[in-house]
């Protein structure tokens, strides 16, 4: 996989020299593996550009759902995740947490193509360092597409 064919183009000047394309790669297959086969991945990020960030991917669907509040014989919401499909949650749908930062929920394969702007706003990162996060997304999102397509 050439992971610079993931990057796009308003992205490459805030792309730093020494990211480990390589690694990258790697990396991005491991998890999609890991997810592929149902299973949570976790991975201790190091691009190449100096920085680090604790990665825990978590299926969406593999999650057990503590038994919503009732009300007046009114069942409320057992989703603790927003915008990934109701009642049960879509294939491709995991919550990706940044270790002592934040967690939001993202489309992995099919589909599931985050853009550096939307990292760097949501999760409070510098561009550079988004765009470098974004690569590996999209990697991962490009190796569970092969894998789907392998599978059929």
């Amino acid at each position: 996989m050439n992971i610079e064919d993931l990057m796009y183009d308003t992205e490459r000047q805030w792309t730093d020299d020494h990211l480990d394309l390589p690694y990258i790669a790697d990396v991005a297959e491991d998890v999609a593996l890991a997810l592929r086969g149902g299973k949570p991945a976790e991975v201790a990020y190091q691009p190449g550009d100096g920085t680090s960030y604790g990665l825990v991917f978590t299926p969406l669907s593999a999650l057990e759902r503590a038994r919503p509040r009732v009300k007046d014989g009114r069942a409320w919401n057992a989703n603790a995740v927003s915008g990934m499909g109701y009642p049960a949650y879509e294939p491709g749908g995991y919550l990706v947490s940044h270790v002592e930062n934040v967690a939001y929920p993202v489309r992995l394969g099919d589909r599931g193509v985050l853009s550096a702007s939307y990292i760097e706003e949501h999760w409070k990162l510098p561009l550079a360092s988004a765009v470098s996060v974004a690569l590996l997304f999209r990697a991962i999102s490009a190796h569970l597409d092969a894998l789907s397509l392998h599978s059929v």
